[in-house]
């Protein structure tokens, strides 16, 4: 261990002047033991069990050892000795070491970031609304870059490269969003013992300065929910009322069932959600009396159905009409859900009543996103300790 600390820690004339010598010493005796043995090998004397192993095609570096979950004896290779150094061999025999200290199996260490993603962690992701959401993001900026590595062999540095190289036209809500994708799942490959230290435990997510404030006025949401008599399909117009009374996402909406709704107790149970966790929605007047609406209109066994079976799919441009004919613009489906925690928040539900409302883990996000604050709220705010100060003031003249 100590040998190769020093090596790792300081690659300079130590290395050079005996390391590089070692390894050439080391493949020498391994040629000249081919000359006289069937199945030659030379110990390297580093880590017990490490030697170098000659097969037909080409020469190995081999760890040796006793696999701790099988009790069976096994062996691990290290690399190829064409293209992998010593210190490169001696770097992978000191991960095993300290796994099998651990009590864990080396082969799972060694297991690449991508067998890892496709074997343990998207499995874990299927009760997620977001699993599809996290595939793309390892497809398309994760596993070209660290796909190939052994999960155990990631560093910090390599994983900060990752970020910092991501295409410059992303925004960084997205940049942010494969950080926590990586952060996820270093953090359970560590929970699930196959790691000892998680290598994305620094990584930060970015503060975005461009987070979306946008909340309906009156005016825009009569303009979006009121009923039109010419219309044959009142599917759209009852969603954007659901969605501003329930502040649920759209994707919830949309597969949400009538099977869903428990009258009794006046909640709506979803079992799929964005995070992964069953919630309960309350609710209201206003939302039992859509549902109510849509039990007439009754077509299959989704809130909103779809044309030719299943649910509705996202009705973008039936959302475009309804702006272009009532002559306003500039929101979109997730601004409901953002105007129905601001309408909560301003009429002073706690911001943990609102947070529990939306099905946020913590606060900080209502906080950040979707407790947008009415300017009068914000002047009582401002009077109020102008109040005080001036009786402070007015105290200490008196």
């Amino acid at each position: 261990m100590g040998i190769f600390r020093a090596i790792d820690d300081s690659p300079t004339e130590i290395f050079v002047k005996k390391a590089l010598p070692f390894e050439a010493m080391l493949k020498q005796q391994l040629w000249e033991k081919k000359l006289t043995t069937k199945q030659p090998e030379v110990r390297v004397g580093i880590y017990p069990g490490m030697v170098i192993k000659a097969n037909r095609k080409s020469d190995s570096y081999v760890l040796r050892h006793k696999d701790p979950i099988t009790k069976k004896p096994t062996c691990i290779t290290l690399g190829n000795a064409a293209n992998t150094s010593l210190a490169e061999a001696m770097a992978r025999a000191n991960i095993h070491c300290d796994a099998l200290k651990a009590g864990r199996s080396p082969n799972e260490s060694m297991i690449t970031f991508s067998d890892y993603f496709d074997k343990y962690h998207y499995p874990a992701l299927k009760n997620k609304k977001s699993a599809k959401d996290d595939q793309s993001r390892v497809k398309n900026h994760i596993r070209p870059v660290i796909g190939h590595m052994p999960l155990a062999m990631v560093r910090p540095h390599h994983l900060m490269n990752l970020i910092e190289q991501l295409p410059a036209h992303l925004a960084v809500a997205t940049k942010n969003h494969v950080t926590v994708v990586i952060k996820s799942i270093f953090k359970q490959a560590v929970e699930r013992g196959l790691l000892e230290n998680n290598p994305a435990a620094r990584l930060k997510v970015r503060r975005t300065l461009n987070a979306r404030q946008r909340v309906l006025d009156m005016a825009e949401i009569r303009a979006v929910t009121a009923p039109v008599e010419s219309e044959a399909n009142p599917l759209p117009r009852y969603l954007n009322r659901f969605l501003l009374a329930t502040a649920v996402r759209l994707s919830e909406a949309l597969t949400a069932k009538f099977s869903d709704i428990d009258e009794t107790t006046g909640f709506l149970h979803l079992g799929m959600t964005k995070n992964g966790k069953p919630r309960a929605v309350p609710l209201s007047e206003e939302a039992l009396a859509v549902i109510n609406g849509l039990s007439a209109i009754r077509r299959n066994e989704y809130l909103f159905p779809g044309r030719f079976g299943g649910h509705m799919t996202r009705p973008s441009s039936a959302l475009k009409r309804m702006q272009a004919d009532a002559g306003v613009s500039g929101f979109c489906y997730h601004d409901f859900r953002r105007t129905g925690c601001s309408i909560a928040i301003n009429a002073g539900i706690p911001l943990l009543d609102a947070s529990r409302l939306l099905g946020h883990s913590n606060t900080a996000v209502t906080q950040a996103h979707y407790a947008v604050l009415h300017a009068d709220r914000l002047h009582a705010a401002a009077a109020l300790i102008s109040n005080v100060l001036r009786a402070a003031v007015g105290t200490a003249t008196e």
